[in-house]
């Protein structure tokens, strides 16, 4: 495997594995990978927060997406910083923790809004909508 290669195709693939409930698929592409650079590194630690979102693991979810977004932060790449706080704001919805969860969806909202990402940002809305809604 040359470095980098899988890192830059890991990101797209957890969200299209995410999308449609793809676990195997998100094990297999995990299953002797390396991560050769620190992109590669937060792009598999988004992969590992999306598999245990996947098997039903939410608080593991919420702890690695949540260490992935700091990460995104810090190195930086807002567009996976935005999707890892999505992941965050998904989790702590499905396990109850509305109001950690909208905080984390808006803070995604802003970053998807200053990268004029207008798909995302709908998205984005709608999980904030129902979080909203569960609240009211």
């Amino acid at each position: 495997e040359r470095p980098g290669f899988r890192g830059w195709l890991l990101d797209d693939s957890v969200r299209i594995c995410l999308a449609t409930g793809e676990r195997d698929i998100l094990v297999t592409l995990l299953e002797g990978y390396t991560p050769f650079t620190n992109r590669d590194r937060f792009s598999a630690l988004t992969a590992e927060a999306a598999k245990a979102e996947l098997e039903g693991d939410l608080d593991n979810a919420v702890n690695r997406y949540a260490e992935a977004a700091e990460r995104w932060a810090a190195f930086p790449h807002a567009l996976e910083r935005g999707h890892a706080l999505i992941g965050v704001g998904r989790c702590l919805r499905a396990i109850g923790r509305e109001l950690e969860a909208r905080e984390r969806l808006q803070e995604a909202r802003e970053l998807f809004v200053s990268l004029g990402g207008v798909p995302l940002v709908v998205e984005t809305d709608d999980l904030l909508a129902s979080a909203t809604a569960k609240t009211s």
